[in-house]
């Protein structure tokens, strides 16, 4: 739901990602080389989709429920399980 509240943070977070794993290879020379590869092609296409933004129309629409679910996540995670669990302690 991140890349739909922020779509730029989000490519730039990725963006980094691919640098960080071109770095660790470079820096580890014992590792596959098929990090290079996925750390080259995740930097190609976070700087292609940058380039891309989408219109503030079309996000406008998706970004309400977006923070509904980010919020409906947290707090099912944060106040209802633990609830719960002590709920069934009690139970049992």
């Amino acid at each position: 739901m991140m890349p739909i509240v922020s779509p730029s943070l989000t490519n730039i977070l990725v963006g980094i990602a691919g640098l960080s794993l071109i770095g660790y290879t470079l820096v580890k020379s014992r590792t596959n080389q098929q990090f290079l590869v996925l750390g080259t092609m995740v930097t190609l296409v976070a700087a292609f989709t940058f380039t891309l933004s989408p219109s503030a129309f079309a996000l406008q629409s998706v970004r309400g429920f977006a923070v509904t679910t980010i919020l409906g996540v947290l707090v099912g995670i944060t106040i209802t399980r633990p609830a719960f669990a002590k709920i069934l302690e009690q139970i049992q």
